[in-house]
């Protein structure tokens, strides 16, 4: 189990100055659910997925959120690179998951409102 001293010791070392995320993190009833809640607000992924990683959680809802994340802010590269981690563990049984369908809804999203806007 990770302490409280060695996540403050983490969000030393990844310069994190987030104050809501420090004061989570000093605070005594701090709990690692709440401090990931905490780095997802704050969009801090990686410290997300390395404290998930040092507590032996599952990290893959972490990285289809930045994947999404990414996506929705148009950073393809960066919803590729983080996409990749997600595809390698899901397989659907009918081929599709629900991952690729909102995906596709998020990019069908994006292409309708380009039509919109040059209408």
């Amino acid at each position: 189990m990770i302490s409280q001293a060695d996540i403050i010791r983490t969000l030393v070392n990844q310069n994190c100055t987030d104050e809501s995320i420090m004061s989570t993190a000093l605070s005594p009833d701090c709990t690692p659910p709440k401090l990931l809640e905490k780095f997802t607000e704050a969009e801090r992924f990686d410290l997300a997925l390395d404290v998930s990683m040092k507590l032996g959680w599952d990290v893959l809802p972490l990285w289809k959120t930045w994947a999404m994340r990414c996506l929705k802010n148009r950073n393809f590269q960066g919803a590729r690179d983080k996409f990749r981690h997600c595809f390698q563990r899901i397989r659907a049984p009918n081929g599709r998951s629900k991952l690729l369908c909102d995906i596709l809804r998020v990019l069908s999203r994006m292409e309708e409102n380009n039509r919109h806007l040059a209408t």
